[in-house]
């Protein structure tokens, strides 16, 4: 009778362990399954046919980054034509400030040799 009181006893001790497994145990339960939640996102993120992944994350980044660059194009484009433009006409100014000055210079010219001409006279 001894025997089976023993025996139930130890049973019952294993089952009680069976049952509630001690602490490591559970941790080390917790821990895998928190790594295999971090395996499975990170497979997703590296996963090429997923839109979450880095792949697609850095096309879209290329994506913003080749239209920016584009945008950047044009508008350099437009205002080396707007420099051109405003060269052109600086140019167009300046020779006339100077067509302007030598018809002043002639007429001054010209009245100097009329003062001449007078003074001789």
């Amino acid at each position: 009778m001894r025997g089976y009181e023993y025996l139930w006893r130890k049973l019952s001790a294993i089952r009680q362990r069976v049952l509630y497994p001690r602490e490591d145990v559970v941790e080390l339960r917790s821990r895998t399954r928190e790594l295999e939640l971090e395996l499975a996102g990170l497979k997703l993120r590296l996963s090429p046919e997923s839109p979450e992944s880095i792949q697609a994350e850095y096309r879209r980044l290329i994506e913003f980054l080749r239209k920016d660059l584009d945008q950047i194009a044009l508008n350099h484009t437009v205002l080396v034509e707007n420099n051109r433009h405003e060269h052109e006409q600086l140019l167009r100014e300046w020779q006339g400030a100077i067509a302007k000055l030598s018809a002043d210079s002639q007429f001054l010219d010209h009245v100097r040799e009329i003062i001449k001409m007078i003074k001789s006279a």
